[in-house]
């Protein structure tokens, strides 16, 4: 789940808000239910929700903790979405039900889009639409008017409408293309396999002979050259030209073994755009082994979430504590997700770090 920061664009059209959702939430759903959230008069975006369809006996758990958490986001109304390809008839229950949201309780899982309106209503927050996604067409839960909500749905426009074209456009700006599921998303943060990763394996066990050396001459010298090294590469992918040999690699993912050389790198979403910092995690993050990667992994997690991309963010974090439960920083960017934490919020620790760094910095032997 995400907050979007980005510019406003207007989505007037369930073909709008259906071709803008891949791009808000990082990957095209699937099997899934989509929450947006509205705020203020205007209705601006705010929190973006995705959760897999859940069974149907957690139906109503699930759409509670769903309303809790709109509720959390100061949301005023939301609309849903939900992504399945299951044949009409829901749940083997959802006929029993009495729909709130509308009268086709015939639609795959009716029952838990009603649970979701219902909880939500009870938090005086509205539904403006409730939709269904479905073989490329477009189903409504909540109009029965076959002028304009056919009963065999609506088919999705093969090409961009207007505002997804500029919602596109925002994105490849931020160098964020929607992926093709969450399955590829994942792998988009996954450890090198097969002779990729003896080579990644080899390459830190260099890298960890090398730093051990570096910081028992001097600990202050070692964490300079990593800075040094990852800001090099960095200044490579800003000017086009991706490069991340594997040694480089493996010294930087060792060195930011180092927590103030770890808390420096993520104060960098305070001068760099996103598109090259997070392409350049996003490489050291899949050429660094499973034993190695908390670090890298919690930056990038980090980083995303300073930049809105929650998706993104959710996943990265995820292998971090997957591999070293008990990481600190994982577990603090771990609570900031669930908390639903702002990117700029995120962003103003990072201003706070810096100026702790900048005065340690002024400090000898601080």
């Amino acid at each position: 789940m995400t907050e979007t920061e980005r510019p406003v664009v207007k989505l007037t059209t369930p073909a709008d808000l259906v071709g803008a959702i891949p791009w808000l939430v990082g990957f095209h759903p699937e099997e899934s239910l989509v929450v947006l959230c509205l705020k203020g008069p205007r209705l601006r975006t705010g929190l973006t929700m995705r959760v897999d369809l859940p069974a149907p006996e957690d139906e109503i758990t699930v759409a509670e903790e769903l309303a809790a958490r709109v509720e959390h986001d100061g949301a005023g109304s939301v609309f849903l979405v939900c992504y399945t390809t299951a044949a009409d008839g829901g749940p083997p229950d959802a006929d029993a039900r009495v729909s709130t949201v509308g009268s086709r309780g015939g639609l795959p899982r009716a029952a838990f889009v009603e649970a979701l309106d219902r909880a939500l209503g009870h938090r005086g927050i509205g539904c403006k639409d409730a939709l269904l996604v479905r073989g490329g067409r477009c189903h409504s839960y909540t109009c029965d008017v076959e002028e304009c909500c056919p009963g065999a749905g609506r088919p999705l426009p093969e090409t961009p409408t207007p505002a997804v074209s500029r919602v596109a456009a925002e994105g490849v700006v931020s160098g964020r293309a929607p992926l093709s599921g969450r399955a590829e998303l994942e792998r988009s943060v996954r450890g090198p396999v097969g002779l990729r990763r003896v080579v990644a394996d080899a390459a830190c066990e260099r890298a960890y002979r090398a730093v051990a050396a570096e910081v028992a001459a001097d600990g202050e010298a070692a964490r300079a050259r990593t800075l040094a090294m990852l800001g090099e590469v960095l200044r490579s992918y800003e000017a086009g030209r991706p490069e991340l040999p594997d040694d480089t690699a493996a010294r930087v993912a060792v060195g930011l073994l180092d927590r103030q050389a770890r808390d420096e790198v993520v104060t960098w979403i305070l001068e760099s755009a996103e598109a090259p910092l997070t392409a350049l995690l996003g490489d050291l993050v899949r050429a660094t082994p499973d034993p190695a990667c908390p670090p890298v992994c919690t930056v990038l997690a980090w980083v995303a979430h300073a930049f809105g991309n929650g998706a993104l963010a959710n996943v990265a974090v995820d292998r971090a504590l997957r591999h070293d439960p008990d990481y600190t920083m994982a577990k603090l960017v771990r609570e900031g997700l669930d908390r639903q934490v702002p990117p700029r919020a995120v962003r103003q620790v990072c201003a706070d770090v810096r100026r702790n760094l900048d005065e340690r910095r002024r400090r000898p032997g601080a």
